[in-house]
């Protein structure tokens, strides 16, 4: 498995106040990124404490699984949970 998420619909033009209130929540126990495009998922990758605290420095070239996302979007009006299987190529 490469990661599950949380697609959670949001029709506004800021972040929601729960979410806002979930990342800064995020931020002090994992290590917490927003997708680099601008785009409004976060994504959870595991880590040591020293790492979430800022006092080693980030491999990105580690393999972390699983990985959590959080996507808020406005393409659905439900929430949806979303399961990413990597497969091998026969």
């Amino acid at each position: 498995m490469d990661h599950v998420g949380f697609n959670l619909p949001w029709f506004g033009r800021a972040v929601h106040p729960a979410i806002a209130d979930l990342r800064n929540r995020l931020k002090q126990v994992c290590l917490h990124h927003l997708f680099l495009t601008g785009e409004p998922w976060d994504f959870i990758i595991p880590g040591e404490l020293a790492k979430i605290r800022k006092l080693d420095a980030i491999d990105y070239n580690q393999i972390r699984r699983p990985k959590f996302e959080i996507v808020s979007f406005d393409r659905a009006s439900t929430p949806l949970v979303q399961i990413d299987l990597s497969m091998p190529l026969l």
